[in-house]
Order: C-alpha cells, then sequence, then structure tokens
C-alpha cells in the first residue's frame, strides 16, 4: 500500500511520501536508532517543506490518518536542512518475526513553484542503524527488491489528479454457487489528490474470464440481472 504519488498543491499538508515495511526476523527483537532518506526531485526541502514525521502506520494503508496512525518523530524544517532527511535516536523497539509499516510524512510550506516534485529513498543499508536487542550486534539490513527503496514522485500542481487502485477489502478471487446473488466482484479504492476537487463522469468495466457474461449472469441470455456500483 505504498502511495502512488501524483499532483499535490504547495501548502498541503500530511501527504505519505513513502511506506516502508519493516518485517524482523525470528532471532531476536532489534531497535531502530537512526534512518535516514534521501531527497531526489527539482524541489528545495529547505524551502518547500515544512515539517516532516515519521509515522507508525496501524492500519498499513500507506496513508496518515491521526488518531489511528502513531507519529514516531518530527522534523521541523530549518533553511539549513539537506537533501538527506535523518531520524536520529528514534529507539524504536521492534518485535521479533513481527511486520511494521512506517511511512514518512511531508507538510508543505506553500512556497513551490507549480511543476517541483519531490521523491525519497533509502539509498543503501547504510541509511538503517539498528541493533539486536539480544546479542547487541549491528544488524543486517537487506531491502526485499535491492536498495535503493524507493518511493513514489510528488508533482506541484495547479490541476488535480485521481488515482485508482484495487481497495483493501478487495475479496479477490472465489469459488461461488452458479445461482449466487449480490456478489461483490470488485472492491475499487478511487483517491483524489488535495489540489482540487474531483467530478467523476462516468466508469467503464470490462468483463473478464472464461465465463460468459451475457449468458451466465441470469441465465436467460439477455445479460447479467443487474450491475451496481455502492459507496462506502
Amino acid at each position: 500500500n505504498s502511495p502512488a504519488g501524483g499532483n499535490i498543491g504547495n501548502s498541503d499538508t500530511d501527504i505519505s511520501m513513502i511506506q516502508l515495511n519493516l518485517s524482523v526476523s525470528d532471532v531476536e527483537p532489534i531497535t531502530v536508532n537512526n534512518l535516514s532518506f534521501l531527497h531526489q526531485g527539482s524541489g528545495n526541502i529547505a524551502t518547500d517543506v515544512a515539517a516532516i514525521e515519521l509515522v507508525l502506520d496501524n492500519n498499513n494503508n500507506g496513508t496518515y490518518e491521526a488518531g489511528t496512525d502513531a507519529v514516531i518523530a518530527t522534523i521541523n524544517v530549518q533553511p539549513t536542512q539537506s537533501d538527506t532527511i535523518t531520524f536520529s535516536g528514534i529507539d524504536q523497539d521492534l518485535a521479533r518475526d513481527t511486520d511494521y509499516d512506517w511511512l514518512v510524512v511531508y507538510d508543505y510550506a506553500g512556497t513551490a513553484a507549480v511543476g517541483k516534485n519531490y521523491n525519497l529513498k533509502i539509498f543503501n543499508s547504510g541509511f538503517i542503524s539498528a541493533v539486536g536487542d539480544t546479542s547487541g550486534f549491528a544488524v543486517n539490513v537487506r531491502a526485499t527488491n535491492g536498495f535503493p527503496v524507493t518511493g513514489s514522485t510528488y508533482t506541484v500542481s495547479s490541476i488535480g489528479s485521481v488515482t485508482f487502485s484495487i481497495g483493501e477489502n478487495d475479496k479477490g478471487a472465489t469459488f461461488e454457487a452458479a445461482s449466487a446473488h449480490n456478489l461483490s466482484m470488485l472492491q475499487i479504492k478511487i483517491s483524489a489528490s488535495a489540489v482540487e476537487n474531483i467530478n467523476i463522469n462516468s466508469i467503464t468495466l470490462t468483463a473478464a474470464g472464461s465465463g460468459h457474461d451475457l449468458n451466465d449472469l441470469n441465465g436467460s441470455g439477455n445479460g447479467c440481472d443487474h450491475v451496481s456500483i455502492q459507496q462506502r
């Protein structure tokens, strides 16, 4: 559920820039002491970003939600801020054989020009400092798909954007009776950027699979009984 990126306004707040999944092995609990990120993009975080937060994503959805997610650390950005962002002395205890999702969240300062873009990455294993609670030794840090670990890009724009993705509670593939009714076939997550309100005029869905939608869905050869779209 890593953030998808897209268009933002230059004064948007609580923008989730990257989601990290920290998976601790079953050997021992660990403590993460320091965590760094490298900013890349045409924007200048020293002038364009007011605050940066490291957040525990408690519901693992890739979006910062105050009251649900827990702020681990906050950096109030100064004019001397470099492109390397370091959360120092965070001392986060992580249980063995457990997964955690962390977010880095930006509050933009309202100064960036249209077209400026922002992206975060963990460049190599040296950007994470952690020790084993039992052994006292430095932890071997690995990336599932290799380093660098890179987030999505956000671009300052005066035009909004919308992102479609599979919803967190989509049922996926199931086995159903031939006469089943009221089946939820797909959950779609629609995320609008914070730049402006979005009006969706139409959505087109295309059938797929080995079944014949015209003949199979109500047995009359006239197509399905009905299709409905519901807002949750």
